[in-house]
């Protein structure tokens, strides 16, 4: 169990190929924000959605935040 969902209910939901430098600077841009790379990925997403203005809201990723 992760938090409150069981693990039976998580799925994958990106994978990513990309360079060794672009791997780098995404960790380094995630130490710099004190966080991992998979929620710079989500801020991102989140971010970007009120950006061109898609209107549902993103649901939580997992059952924490």
């Amino acid at each position: 169990m992760i938090l409150d969902i069981p693990l039976a209910s998580l799925a994958r939901v990106v994978s990513m190929k990309g360079t060794v430098e672009f791997r780098d600077w995404l960790n380094e841009l995630a130490e710099f924000d004190r966080s991992i790379a998979v929620q710079i990925m989500e801020k991102g997403a989140v971010l970007y959605t009120k950006q061109i203005g898609f209107p549902k809201p993103a649901p939580k990723r997992t059952g924490g935040r």
